[in-house]
């Protein structure tokens, strides 16, 4: 995969010196604004913020207001990842406002979702809320069945943050039902993971093994060891738990 990245850096310098050869600087713009993405998800987020920071700056003169407004919203996600919250909401904002001008109601609700994402990490649970059912709603008006069951997952994280797990429940519930309805594998073991989570908290440790056996099993399945190796933690505390109140009952 990462060879793959590199070909296609290569590919993408190459046609952008050629663009600016013969002065098209709308195909420059792509070149950049494609290569800063490849940084993107190589992790090499200065990198890509010199790429997009150029490429907007060409869309923006030459009055490309889509790709000016996707350089902005992959910027609020680059400052989201290095925890610059404040710049990323602003950020964010902007290419959501942009966005909407041209109708991309997709682009605009990912800006949505991504502020949700930055209000959860700040613990302002209202705030992200309020900006999860938003998008959740705009995403079923469009079709992006995955991107409105990522909002209810979220929204179940907040309800067991703010003790609300029969709330939290019904949140993973439907999250986990869409996400298995589209093969994402991945979702419907994070889903099962946060019932398992849910079903502790309530003090139904049966229940809770249960689940959390399946999501151990399927994060194995998909090789995810980080999110094994949470289950398992969980699956530990849970068997001291049930060992403990098998004593209890014993006296």
């Amino acid at each position: 995969m990462l060879s793959q990245h590199e070909n296609a850096k290569v590919m993408l310098e190459q046609a952008k010196q050629q663009f600016e050869g013969v002065g098209y600087r709308l195909g420059a713009a792509d070149c950049l604004q494609s290569l800063g993405d490849i940084y993107k998800m190589l992790a090499q987020y200065e990198d890509a913020k010199v790429m997009l920071q150029q490429a907007k700056e060409i869309f923006e003169g030459v009055g490309h207001i889509l790709g000016f407004a996707q350089c902005l919203q992959s910027l609020g996600d680059i400052c989201m990842m290095l925890s610059q919250h404040e710049d990323a909401k602003m950020v964010l904002q902007q290419a959501k406002e942009q966005l909407e001008k041209v109708g991309s109601m997709l682009g605009a609700t990912q800006c949505l979702q991504s502020l949700g994402n930055i209000c959860q990490t700040l613990n302002e649970y209202e705030d992200a809320k309020v900006l999860y059912q938003q998008a959740k709603e705009q995403f079923e008006c469009i079709g992006a069945r995955q991107n409105a069951a990522q909002c209810l997952q979220s929204l179940g994280d907040i309800y067991l943050e703010l003790s609300q797990p029969e709330d939290a429940k019904v949140m993973f519930q439907q999250a986990q039902e869409r996400f298995e309805g589209i093969g994402d594998r991945l979702g419907t073991d994070q889903c099962l993971f946060g019932l398992a989570i849910v079903f502790h908290s309530q003090g139904y440790l049966n229940q809770a093994k249960a689940e959390g056996e399946k999501a151990k099993d399927h994060f194995e399945a998909i090789q995810m060891p980080q999110q094994v190796a949470d289950c398992v933690v969980m699956l530990q505390q849970l068997n001291e738990a049930l060992a403990v109140a098998v004593e209890t009952q014993a006296e």
